[in-house]
């Protein structure tokens, strides 16, 4: 286990992102982040299928992925996404950021590349969903000229399984 903390700082000037060793303190990787994002791919649903396709007689059918909703998929672009930490990319980002905040514990997705291309019956395609549009709508605000912050910090964190929360929230 190892915690994550961004700063800003002056002498070595960047916005650094260091990673440490929960139990022993050891510092295990420190990057300037200040223009160090990647983009990566996912699918998702844009909005939803039953506005995409203009279908009210779609139905949930229990997350299945039936031959109806393959229109309503869109392969978009994962923008700001945390440079991979030993090779494995995380849908954690400049913006928004996937966590396992509430029981039951959830297993965050993990890749070796950057292509988080999931259909709805697989684990995963929720959580790309809501980095996607999480860090879209940061964007947007930011080119308002607005710069939010939640705890302190530029990103959303959200609970990659159950549904968004409050990042103010303990």
């Amino acid at each position: 286990m190892s915690w994550k903390i961004n700063f800003i700082a002056q002498k070595p000037s960047g916005d650094w992102q260091v990673f440490i060793d929960a139990k022993t303190g050891e510092e295990l990787l420190a990057i300037d982040i200040s223009e160090n994002y990647v983009n990566g791919t996912g699918r998702v649903f844009k909005p939803d299928p039953i506005t995409a396709l203009q279908n009210i007689n779609l139905s949930d059918q229990n997350n299945t992925d039936y031959p109806a909703l393959q229109n309503a998929y869109q392969t978009v672009t994962l923008n700001n996404l945390d440079n991979p930490i030993n090779g494995i990319y995380r849908l954690w980002g400049k913006y928004a950021r996937s966590d396992s905040i509430e029981a039951p514990d959830t297993t965050l997705v993990r890749r070796s590349d950057s292509n988080f291309l999931y259909n709805r019956s697989q684990a995963g395609f929720e959580e790309v969903n809501a980095y996607y549009f999480l860090d879209l709508q940061r964007q947007y605000i930011g080119s308002l000229g607005f710069s939010p912050q939640w705890n302190g910090q530029d990103y959303i964190r959200f609970d990659a399984g159950i549904h968004l929360k409050n990042p103010a929230a303990k």
